[in-house]
């Protein structure tokens, strides 16, 4: 099991895809930032989108990290993974916290199986009105 140094300062991290900020996002994000001092926002790989949702992305990962640094100024937006599982985002940022949203039961069970490794707590934000601010019904 990997061990932490106790920090001051507590460090979240939440994995997404972001193509297109609705007020879902933005209430998935403040609830996370409510919770840490500082925020790592991982947003998805193209071609890790395309595996996971079937379809392409309607704008690039350079493009949506540029529309959360926009949208949300005080997170850290870091590239998700080339590939399925790497992990790296864990490895570089060591966060105490990961959050997942109530849609991201696969993300949520993956975490599952690093969870001892890295030392994180997961914590699930709620849903925000998901019958009007999902991304599938908005996209």
């Amino acid at each position: 099991m990997h061990t932490k140094k106790r920090r001051e300062k507590l460090v979240g991290l939440l994995f997404g895809t972001f193509d297109g900020i609705h007020e879902g996002h933005r209430f998935l994000i403040a609830q996370a930032l409510l919770k840490v001092d500082t925020l790592y926002v991982s947003v998805a790989d193209d071609s890790v989108i395309k595996k996971i949702k079937e379809r392409a992305p309607r704008k690039n990962q350079k493009e949506r990290m540029t529309d959360i640094r926009r949208t949300f100024k005080s997170v850290n937006v870091v590239t998700g993974d080339k590939i399925l599982g790497q992990w790296n985002a864990l490895e570089e940022q060591r966060p105490d916290v990961v959050f997942v949203g109530y849609d991201q039961k696969a993300l949520q069970e993956a975490l599952g199986s690093v969870q001892e490794k890295y030392g994180f707590k997961v914590i699930e934000i709620p849903s925000h009105m998901p019958e009007i601010f999902k991304s599938s019904l908005l996209n």
